[in-house]
């Protein structure tokens, strides 16, 4: 019986640790606005993860943001929220262009 509580506090502890999230605080990370939960509370893209947060500053379904993000006792907070530069997206629009062509051009020399 001891032995499965430790198990069972051993499994707890490594799923609490599959279940964190680290951030680079040091540069800011986009964040994409899914859902519009209530006035204040959003559920957001932070990575690879969705979360659910609070913004007194409102936010639009759907935009792209840059944030600093800090992680104290569990809790994150986000700062310094600016919009994602356009520049990046058309960047990001130009490689995925330029990654196509190149497929296509592969293609044509292959056969």
């Amino acid at each position: 019986m001891l032995l499965d509580i430790s198990k069972i506090g051993k499994i707890l502890k490594e799923q609490n640790r599959l279940l964190s999230v680290e951030f680079n605080t040091q540069i800011p990370l986009k964040i994409e606005v899914k859902k519009e939960i209530n006035p204040i509370t959003y559920l957001i893209k932070l990575g690879n993860k969705e979360i659910e947060t609070k913004s007194f500053i409102p936010l639009k379904v759907g935009n792209r943001y840059l944030a600093n993000v800090i992680e104290k006792k569990g809790k994150i907070t986000i700062q310094n929220l600016k919009p994602y530069p356009k520049l990046l997206e058309l960047r990001k629009t130009a490689s995925n262009k330029r990654n196509r062509i190149y497929k296509r051009e592969n293609f044509r020399t292959s056969k």
